[in-house]
């Protein structure tokens, strides 16, 4: 276990910031929304999900890529895993006041982790072609 978060700590760290800040309030994001139009639409709440877990999935499919050689079915495992925070997260704010759980949510998230894990796939394997010294 100790291992594991040792090879991950970007991916931690990440996780957590995105914790804290589906923890605020939604009055937090409608005051930056409101103060420019195109705001509006770059923080719209399905976007943010389809944003925040497409990073979330890249950074530990990239993580975990460059720790070790990565096959088919450890590409679905980061998957569940990214998909099972996204479960934590919306589970964790039934609790909080100011915040609701909608099941939408998910689907944007399943989205933005897909995405997320064709992009370190891809990157991946440009950055093995480019350099196999330095890949595993």
């Amino acid at each position: 276990m100790r291992r594991l978060l040792e090879e991950n700590k970007f991916t931690c760290l990440v996780g957590l910031v995105f914790l804290v800040g589906y923890s605020l309030p939604g009055s937090a994001i409608e005051s930056v929304r409101k103060a420019n139009s195109i705001f509006n639409y770059i923080l719209a709440d399905h976007l943010l999900h389809f944003y925040t877990f497409g990073i979330f999935a890249f950074v530990l499919g990239w993580e975990r890529g460059k720790v070790s050689k990565f096959y088919g079915r450890q590409w679905f495992a980061v998957g569940a895993v990214a998909l099972g925070y996204g479960l934590f997260i919306e589970f964790y704010q039934l609790f909080l006041p100011y915040r609701g759980t909608q099941l939408g949510d998910i689907g944007w998230d399943v989205l933005g982790i897909a995405l997320g894990l064709s992009l370190a796939y891809g990157f991946l394997r440009w950055r093995k072609k480019t350099n196999p010294r330095r890949s595993r």
